[in-house]
């Protein structure tokens, strides 16, 4: 598994759960602080 295959499995996550992130602030800066994390910028 590459890393495009990842990101893009990722992406698609997160479109999918982006309603239930936008009740779950807390959620969704636990998988922003991840993601900073595994792209570091």
């Amino acid at each position: 598994m590459d890393l495009s295959t990842i990101t893009w499995n990722f992406s698609t996550k997160v479109e999918f759960f982006r309603p239930f992130f936008f009740y779950l602030p807390e959620r969704f800066y636990i998988v922003e602080q991840t993601f900073k994390i595994i792209y570091p910028r």
